[in-house]
C-alpha cells in the first residue's frame, strides 16, 4: 500500500493480506488519526471504522473500492466491491470491462451487467458507438479487442449496441433496465 505520514493505504485481498502490485483487492485506510467511530442515534458506534487487530490505537476503514497497486506505488481505483461478481468462481469487476470497452475511439459509453443463467453468471455488455456509422460490425471488433485484452472469464457473453444507455430521472445509468434488456433473450448468449 501507499504510506503517508499518518496513514497507510493498502490494497488487500479477501483475507486482509496485502496484494502484490498488479493484483486487484479492496482499498483500506489505516491510521491512528482516524475517527473512533461514527455518530448514530446520539452515541458513538464503531460503524465502518474497526480497530486494527495488531494495534488497537489504529483504525481501519474498508473503503469498498476495488483497486490495483501499480509498480510505481500509485494505485488505480477500478470500481466498487458491491458491483463485483463471480464468474466461474473468479472475481470480476464490471467497471474494468467497461474501461476496456471504452479504450478504443469507437465507443462513447459502455456498461456491463451480470445476470444469472441457471447456476452460472453471465456478463452482458452494452455500448453506445461514438458515431452512428460506427455501429456496423462494432460487436465483432469489440470481441476481438476484448479477446486480446481480457481473460476469457471477463469477456461478456453478449455485446449489445444501443443508441444511448438508459438513464434514471436523476441522470444515473439505469442498470435495472440494462439487466432487463440482458434477460430479454432477443439475442443469443455466446
Amino acid at each position: 500500500g501507499i504510506e503517508q505520514a499518518h496513514a497507510d493505504l493498502p490494497v488487500v485481498d479477501e483475507q486482509g493480506r496485502p496484494c502484490p502490485p498488479g493484483e486487484t483487492g479492496e482499498l483500506w485506510m489505516r491510521s491512528r488519526y482516524a475517527a473512533m467511530g461514527e455518530w448514530q442515534d446520539g452515541r458513538l458506534v464503531p460503524g465502518r471504522l474497526e480497530p486494527d487487530p495488531s494495534d488497537p490505537s489504529i483504525r481501519i476503514y474498508r473503503s469498498g473500492d476495488l483497486a490495483r497497486l501499480c509498480p510505481d506505488g500509485a494505485f488505480v481505483v477500478l470500481g466498487r466491491m458491491d458491483r463485483m461478481v463471480k464468474v466461474n468462481g473468479l472475481r470480476v469487476e464490471p467497471a474494468e470491462i467497461e474501461t476496456a470497452l471504452r479504450r478504443g475511439a469507437e465507443v462513447a459509453q459502455a456498461a456491463v451487467v451480470a445476470r444469472d443463467v441457471g447456476a452460472r453468471t453471465v456478463l452482458a455488455a452494452f455500448v453506445v458507438p461514438a458515431s452512428p456509422e460506427g455501429a456496423t460490425g462494432l460487436e465483432d471488433r469489440l470481441r476481438a479487442l476484448l479477446a486480446r485484452d481480457l481473460p476469457e472469464h471477463m469477456r461478456p457473453a453478449r455485446i449489445v449496441v444501443l443508441p444511448a444507455l438508459p438513464l434514471l430521472p436523476g441522470g444515473k445509468r439505469d442498470d435495472a433496465a440494462l439487466l432487463h434488456e440482458a434477460m430479454s433473450g432477443r439475442r443469443t448468449d455466446h
